[in-house]
């Protein structure tokens, strides 16, 4: 950001910054643009725990009461082991640290049970998925180098075998046998350092097309990640110099163990028979062939190998692609809002309104609605559920569920059934009785036996009825959807929404058309992450 907003400014530090100026959605506590100082700049690859930064302001600057509520648990903490402390040691520590916070803020019943953990920050900083995606392709390309190179070295015994007389002659002229071996060792090192040039070549080009590509394609991330930690967007697909070092070290390695074999093979020979007639030398002549056939065995046992697995792979991607998601995500578009400092939750409501209301009015536009968690988005927000109608155990952990916030044409934007009751209504407004819409898999988790129609639940404190059931939504295309829970957004109004519009034909050539009636409406509010629901269902299932 220095180099590419300030031009470097070598006089940077000590100017002020206005974070709203950055387009950074920040909440100040008095409700204006607040200036900031700047005291440093960060190295350049430096984005910190999200991936995704460009401005570090110190977590003192919050809000007083933001800090000291015990219930908020929006923050991750880091930590380096000292010396000798090892990464068991420090995971226990911090479970009993989480144990004795728990007891001491124990203001709510919901806070029963929770507790902290840790986890080595280097394990997350590539997500699990993406750690086994990548495995599984470097078995796939260590099995075709090996094939490969499986290949190269029968090519280099039957090119042996027919310079037998060759390399007699030159061992007879006063040649030694290590001359000899150096000068096929050449041959075949020439030969691994051009593949190898070749090769580095096609990865250089094949980064480039990612990014060409789509730049902004984001691999999701998996559960294990933190706070977008492990993301990997294709503009960040490069080659490096430690992926260059590897390869030059294997091309190396593949050169010399691939031609040593045949170049000792070929100077072994007895110098006597070579220079005779061919008539001596076919016992040596068998002894090669079935070298050769040993290694064309190899060789398809290990083309076997590949295909099984590649026809795996094949067959799982498209078991994914066949998956129901419980949304239908065709024609339709999505993006999101920077709401800049100082707008209150309460101011919210009316605005999405009229936002809605224009983004209706374009040609085109079937429906428009808000969520606050996207499907397949890699989970929503997470709480404790109650069930006041029921009797409690006191040592009993709270069960939980996740949450989101959506309008009432929220499921028809996106094609949620409904199982059984209702869907939000335009009557389910603020100081309306609370209502609620559960998922199958919450009721089958929740209410196995009976009808969970009309029953009490209660979320974040507040009590709602439960009104409906709707269709299972994945957040991962690679596990069942898991109990969620909606909440009327105008009960629950919040900032952080994410706009959904589906369109009559192509929901691409709607996005200057939706930037603009958003623009008009508030061009304080940039858009960003806009694209179509197929791209990021398609990320997912990447």
């Amino acid at each position: 950001m220095w180099q590419r907003r300030y031009n470097a400014d070598p006089s940077i530090v000590g100017q002020t910054v206005d974070v709203s100026d950055v387009g950074e959605s920040w909440r100040s506590g008095a409700g204006d643009h607040k200036l900031y100082t700047i005291v440093g700049v960060a190295p350049r690859d430096f984005h910190g725990l999200t991936g995704q930064a460009d401005v570090f302001i110190p977590i003192t600057t919050r809000p007083t009461e933001e800090l000291g509520e015990s219930q908020s648990h929006e923050f991750f903490m880091v930590a380096r082991r000292k010396p000798g402390v090892g990464v068991a040691a420090a995971t226990a520590a911090v479970k009993l640290l989480g144990v004795r916070v728990r007891d001491e803020f124990n203001e709510r019943d919901s806070n029963r049970g929770w507790g902290a953990t840790a986890r080595p920050l280097n394990d997350l900083r590539v997500s699990p998925i993406i750690r086994r995606a990548l495995l599984v392709a470097f078995g796939a390309v260590g099995c075709v180098l090996l094939i490969a190179c499986v290949n190269v070295a029968n090519l280099l015994l039957g090119r042996a075998s027919m310079r037998r007389r060759e390399i007699a002659v030159r061992l007879a002229l006063g040649g030694t046998r290590p001359r000899v071996i150096r000068l096929l060792l050449t041959e075949s090192m020439l030969l691994a350092a051009l593949g190898g040039l070749a090769g580095v070549a096609l990865a250089w080009a094949g980064a480039g097309a990612l990014s060409a590509i789509d730049p902004n394609m984001m691999v999701p991330r998996g559960n294990d990640t933190l706070n977008g930690l492990g993301t990997v967007a294709f503009s960040e697909v490069h080659v490096e110099w430690t992926a260059l070092t590897f390869s030059l070290s294997t091309t190396l390695v593949v050169g010399l163990v691939f031609g040593l074999v045949p170049a000792l093979q070929a100077t072994g020979a007895s110098l006597s028979n070579e220079m005779k007639s061919t008539a001596g030398d076919s016992d040596a002549r068998q002894r090669g062939a079935r070298g050769r056939r040993m290694l064309v065995v190899v060789e398809v046992a290990l083309a076997m190998i590949l295909l099984a697995g590649s026809g795996l792979l094949i067959r799982s991607f498209g078991k994914l692609m066949a998956i129901d998601p419980g949304f239908r995500a065709e024609q339709v578009l999505t993006l999101r809002l920077t709401i800049p400092p100082g707008v209150t939750e309460g101011s919210m409501p009316a605005f999405y309104t009229e936002l809605l209301d224009r983004l209706r009015a374009l040609p085109a536009v079937l429906d428009a609605s808000l969520n606050s968690c996207p499907p397949l988005g890699g989970g929503c927000f997470r709480t404790p559920i109650e069930f006041p109608d029921r009797a409690t155990v006191d040592d009993a952990p709270p069960q939980g569920i996740r949450v989101s916030w959506a309008t009432p044409t929220w499921f028809a934007t996106v094609r949620v059934p409904l199982k059984r009751g209702r869907l939000f209504a335009g009557s389910d407004r603020a100081g309306a009785p609370r209502v609620a819409l559960i998922n199958e898999a919450a009721r089958l988790a929740f209410w196995p036996s009976e009808n969970p129609l009309g029953k009490r639940v209660r979320i974040n404190g507040e009590k709602a009825q439960v009104i409906g059931i709707v269709g299972d939504v994945r957040q991962f295309v690679d596990s069942l959807a898991k109990p969620e829970v909606y909440l009327p957004y105008a009960q629950s109004p919040s900032s952080q929404m994410m706009i959904f519009v589906r369109v009559a034909g192509d929901p691409v050539a709607l996005a200057a058309g939706a930037r603009r009636a958003i623009y008009d409406l508030a061009p304080q509010y940039p858009v960003y992450d806009i694209q179509p629901m197929t791209a990021r269902a398609a990320g997912a299932t990447a």
